[in-house]
C-alpha cells in the first residue's frame, strides 16, 4: 500500500513539476517579446555600407544627421589608411619601391607621410639605443632596448601575434590585467605600463639576471620575441653546438644556466638567426616562403643588433 501511494505522488508532483516548467517558459518567452528591440551600433551601420546594404544616397543623410556614426566612418577610414601606408612602407625597405616613386608617394599622401614619420621616429631611436654596441646587463638597460626593437602600436594581418603594442599582443595584455581589450585599447597602452608587465610577466620568470653578462640581453630579448620557451631551446641548441649535453626542452634551471658559462654572444645569435628563418620557408626549400617573409629583413636585424 505504501508503495502504491509513493508512486501516486510521485506522479503527483511530477505533473506539478512540469506545470511549473511550461510556465515559466511562457513568462520569460513573454518577457523577450516586450523587450526593447537591440539598436544598431554605428559600427554596424558602417559594415551595412561597405557590404552594399545601405544605398549611397542614404548612407550620405545617415553620416549627415548621425554623428556617432560619421566618428565611427571616420575612425575606419583613418584604420585603413594607416594600414595602407604601413603595407607601402614595408614594400619600401624591402626595396620593392623605388626611390623616386617613393618621394612621389610621399608627396602626394599626408597619411603616407605622417606615417613614415613615425616610423622615422621609431627606427631612428632603435639606431640610437644600438649604436653604443655597450653590454647591457640589467633589466632597466635592456628594456631600452626591447622597447627600441618593438616600437609602438602595429595590428598587421599578418602578424601572427594580433594585435600589439610596445610588443605585448593583446591577449598577453588581457592576461595580466585580468580584462579583454579591443585592438583600440591595445593602442592605448603606455610605455610605462609595458615596462611594469615586462618586468613581471618576462624578466623574473625568466631568470635572465643569472646568465653570463654576454648573452643576458639577447637572451631576454628572446624571451620576448620568441617566448621563453623557445628562447631557452636556442639558448641550449646553441651551448649543444660547441659539445654541450643539454636536453633541449626548453626549461631554464641550474643545468642550462651553468652551462652557459663561457658561451659568445655570436653563438646565440647564429642560433637564432636559424630560429627566425624556419619561420619563413616552406618545407626546406629556400626559394619557397610564406607570408612571414616580408618580415625577416627586420628579425635578421634584431638578431645581430644591425643598424
Amino acid at each position: 500500500m505504501g508503495v502504491v501511494m509513493d508512486d501516486k505522488l510521485g506522479k503527483v508532483v511530477r505533473g506539478l513539476v512540469k506545470e511549473l516548467e511550461v510556465a515559466l517558459k511562457t513568462e520569460k518567452k513573454s518577457e523577450n517579446l516586450n523587450a526593447p528591440p537591440l539598436l544598431p551600433t554605428p559600427e554596424d551601420y558602417v559594415t551595412c555600407y561597405l557590404s552594399g546594404q545601405i544605398p549611397e544616397d542614404e548612407w550620405q543623410k545617415i553620416i549627415s544627421l548621425d554623428q556617432d556614426v560619421m566618428e565611427a566612418w571616420n575612425k575606419h577610414w583613418t584604420t585603413r589608411n594607416k594600414e595602407n601606408a604601413l603595407q607601402k612602407i614595408e614594400m619600401y625597405c624591402g626595396g620593392q619601391i623605388p626611390e623616386d616613386e617613393w618621394q612621389r608617394l610621399l608627396g602626394n599622401s599626408l597619411d603616407l607621410r605622417s606615417v613614415w614619420e613615425d616610423y622615422e621616429k621609431v627606427n631612428k631611436k632603435e639606431t640610437e639605443v644600438m649604436a653604443d654596441n655597450a653590454v647591457r646587463t640589467t633589466f632597466a638597460e635592456i628594456i631600452e632596448v626591447v622597447l627600441a626593437h618593438e616600437g609602438g602600436f602595429v595590428d598587421d594581418p599578418d602578424d601572427k601575434g594580433g594585435a600589439t603594442n610596445w610588443g605585448v599582443t593583446q591577449a598577453v595584455w588581457e592576461d595580466y590585467l585580468e580584462d579583454e581589450f579591443t585592438s583600440d585599447d591595445v593602442r592605448n597602452f603606455t610605455r610605462e605600463q609595458a615596462i611594469e608587465l615586462y618586468e613581471e610577466e618576462f624578466w623574473k620568470p625568466s631568470q635572465a639576471e643569472k646568465l653570463p653578462e654576454a648573452v643576458r640581453e639577447i637572451y631576454f630579448d628572446m624571451c620576448v620575441n620568441h617566448g621563453q620557451r623557445n628562447a631557452v631551446k636556442i639558448l641550449q641548441s646553441a651551448v649543444n653546438a660547441k659539445g654541450g649535453n643539454l636536453e633541449v626542452d626548453g626549461a631554464i634551471g641550474p643545468n642550462t644556466i651553468n652551462a652557459c658559462t663561457g658561451l659568445e654572444l655570436w653563438e646565440v645569435q647564429v642560433e637564432r638567426s636559424g630560429f627566425y628563418w624556419n619561420l619563413v620557408f616552406v618545407g626546406s626549400f629556400y626559394g619557397k616562403r610564406n607570408n612571414q617573409a616580408k618580415f625577416i629583413r627586420g628579425w635578421i636585424r634584431r638578431c645581430f643588433n644591425l643598424h
